[in-house]
């Protein structure tokens, strides 16, 4: 990951960002079932993986996304650095939608095909965590700065994107998920 607030582009003029947001109770869940299905500390603390009340509690796991965007994890600034940048921003839950319309609006010499990786063998974890009262309040507060970003991004940003790349969108999203996300 490369922090938007770096100076990569001093080093490289040429850098193009883009990014892909996600809906941040979803990311809260997503990211908890990854430490537990991957990590593993023992060697550090002499135990696997964090209990989801200790997790709660480590603070370099919240607002983790507006961290990759603002220094001062400020969601104006964050909002600010993304448009004085002409960073392409997607949306994790419309993927395959925001990767065809980065390659036609941003950079149309981009492969765009892929395939997937670190994807969670089994969801179980996060989807109780998900269903569970307290715990997605508790996801909420950890993330409670992701939350005004993210609705930016949808609503303002992407929603800007869709607009300009026209009616031909979801055609074209088709084509590309029935003949080329794997032509790599």
């Amino acid at each position: 990951n490369i922090a938007l607030w770096s100076d990569v582009e001093d080093v490289f003029p040429d850098t193009k960002y883009f990014l892909l947001l996600r809906d941040p109770i979803k990311r809260g869940a997503s990211h908890y079932q990854f430490h537990v299905n991957n990590d593993d500390y023992t060697k550090q603390f002499g135990f696997k993986h964090f209990s989801w009340e200790k997790w709660v509690q480590w603070e370099t796991h919240h607002n983790h996304q507006v961290k990759m965007l603002s220094p001062n994890v400020d969601v104006d600034e964050a909002i600010r650095l993304l448009e004085s940048k002409n960073v392409f921003i997607g949306l994790m839950e419309n993927f395959d939608e925001s990767l065809v319309m980065m390659k036609k609006l941003f950079y149309p010499e981009l492969n765009i095909a892929y395939r997937r990786e670190n994807t969670a063998n089994e969801n179980n974890l996060a989807k109780k965590l998900l269903a569970d009262p307290k715990s997605r309040q508790q996801i909420k507060e950890m993330y409670a700065k992701e939350f005004p970003l993210y609705d930016y991004v949808k609503n303002e940003i992407y929603a800007k994107y869709k607009e300009e790349y026209g009616p031909t969108l979801a055609e074209e999203v088709a084509q590309f998920q029935s003949h080329g996300r794997n032509q790599i």
